[in-house]
């Protein structure tokens, strides 16, 4: 019985999930939105972030912008599409989304831009390096050796590479070799 109402459970969740997507997609203002990555300014870590947005309803004094962490960008058209860039730094935590604007005819209507997430943008930007323990065993002496194991995730947003990298090797408080 607990699994038929588990089984019926995930069914009512993905199904109400199913709707809320749509409700989204068919009240959004916009029939697309996409962004990229632009180049890192190395001076305050910010990324320029270019979006482009295709309105469902376009009007001839139609004027889209959009507002992200107290700056307001102001999209150029470009055939059907709309299009804007914002700076966003890299190491910020951010706790809300990019809010688009649009205006036309004297309406303005606004909607939250929550498939663009720009929170911590240097875990999607910057590669990763990832350190995991994979054993460890105690010697004859006494002495714990620890193995590790390093990974490197290249960043699909970015072309910026590992330069390098050090990891240092210490037993029992001696420091060994570099590597």
């Amino acid at each position: 019985v607990y699994r038929d109402v588990d089984a019926l459970d995930n069914k009512f969740s993905t199904f109400e999930h199913a709707v809320d997507e749509a409700l989204k997609k068919q009240n959004s203002l916009l029939s697309e939105l996409s962004y990229e990555y632009g180049a890192l300014n190395k001076e305050d870590n910010t990324v320029a972030v270019t979006l482009t947005a295709v309105p469902k309803t376009v009007t001839q004094d139609m004027q889209l912008s959009v507002l992200f962490d107290g700056q307001t960008s102001v999209f150029e058209k470009n055939g059907n599409e709309y299009v804007a860039t914002l700076q966003a730094e890299l190491f910020a935590k951010h706790d809300s989304f990019p809010v688009l604007t649009a205006t036309s005819e004297g309406i303005t209507k606004t909607e939250v831009l929550t498939s663009v997430d720009l929170s911590l943008l240097c875990n999607q930007y910057l590669p990763s390096l990832f350190c995991n323990l994979s054993g460890n065993e105690t010697d004859a002496d006494g002495n714990l050796n620890v193995v590790f194991g390093f990974s490197v995730s290249d960043a699909p947003a970015s072309d910026i590479p590992f330069e390098r990298f050090f990891a240092t090797e210490e037993r029992n408080g001696v420091k060994g070799e570099a590597y």
